[in-house]
């Protein structure tokens, strides 16, 4: 997102559609107006209402030779010469697998060398919060006389976009064998511990403002949102007071809890002490899981995505047409100066 937004709002880069591997790298067609010279561009991110500023440091490094590759492979009918620099060749052949991801990672969901769709219905639910998700698997490989572009049929499990009340409301029922759980008590420990587990690290989005913002769950603290305390200083100079989370959703938002007895999460930082109500959070779409499947997730995964040869094969070449490769900006740009002709 960050140089996304460079591309677009910095004059220096416009005329090109310059493509980032989402590491250090960038790739463009030709050199940029200031050449050799390292520049520190300015980046303003607007969100959730607040204004963040990034340094972005970009310096030119190399040239990356088509030419090279062209030898490598013996392509326009010239001799191969597989002696040449692996280095300088993966360095090419990595440019060009930048450029056809880029645009793509934009319309889908990218996991590892994988592109993902959101399915229209939610994808197929296999149990625990989980559905399947289809995608397709894509690398470019260099092969006599040509390079040849690898698409294949994939799919993974993600985690459903639902409020993270029904995720606990599931794991009860799944897991704990609880067809009939009362949110009106306080979990036990043993319940807290496995949902605590079930979502550190997950991406949930606070439903009670607008914008919506995304955080990070670092904790599920043992004590109820009646219970749990924070100190929130209530005038510029006047003294910190500890208020419950409770408490302080009815005074700032103007709303009583439906479950106070459950825990909160812990979002953020650790030392800001940002508490959310299980009840204003939902799991943010698109995360994949990334724990080991239960026996039966994983038979029902493989009995919904299983195909045979053929259909595979007609899969992926839907896949190929739906993708447009062609149309991507990027890879209109680079071909402009026939570096992927």
């Amino acid at each position: 997102m960050i140089i996304q937004k460079l591309l677009e709002s910095d004059p220096r880069f416009r005329g090109q559609q310059p493509v980032y591997d989402g590491r250090k790298n960038m790739y463009a067609r030709a050199m940029f107006p200031f050449g050799n010279e390292r520049i520190n561009a300015e980046v303003i991110i607007n969100e959730a209402g607040k204004a963040r500023k990034f340094v972005v440091a970009i310096q030119w490094v190399a040239r990356v030779s088509m030419e090279i590759l062209r030898q490598y492979i013996g392509m326009d009918g010239r001799q191969v010469n597989p002696s040449l620099g692996m280095d300088d060749v993966m360095c090419t052949i990595q440019s060009l697998d930048c450029i056809l991801r880029y645009g793509l990672a934009s319309r889908y969901v990218p996991v590892g060398r994988s592109f993902f769709t959101p399915p229209a219905d939610g994808g197929y639910d296999i149990g625990g919060g989980l559905a399947v998700w289809r995608g397709f698997h894509l690398s470019l490989r260099p092969s006599m006389w040509r390079m040849q572009l690898n698409i294949d049929v994939s799919a993974t499990a993600f985690f459903k976009g639902q409020e993270l009340i029904e995720f606990l409301l599931t794991m009860m029922r799944e897991q704990l064998k609880n067809h009939h759980p009362n949110l009106n008590y306080p979990l036990t420990d043993a319940t807290r511990m496995m949902f605590k587990k079930e979502v550190i690290g997950l991406k949930v989005e606070a439903t009670h403002c607008e914008p919506r913002r995304k955080y990070r769950v670092i904790n599920i603290p043992p004590l109820s949102a009646e219970q749990l305390t924070f100190p929130v200083q209530r005038t510029e100079d006047g003294p910190e007071e500890r208020v419950s989370v409770a408490s302080y959703f009815q005074e700032r938002h103007g709303v009583t809890l439906r479950f106070p007895k459950l825990p909160c999460v812990q979002v953020g930082k650790k030392e800001r002490h940002t508490y959310l109500p299980l009840e204003f959070c939902s799991i943010a779409s698109g995360q994949r899981c990334l724990k080991r499947l239960t026996d039966v997730q994983t038979s029902s995964m493989i009995k919904r995505t299983a195909s045979k040869a053929p259909e595979r094969a007609n899969n992926s070449m839907k896949l190929v047409r739906n993708a447009h490769f062609n149309e991507e900006p990027s890879v209109q740009d680079f071909a402009s100066r026939s570096v992927m002709k």
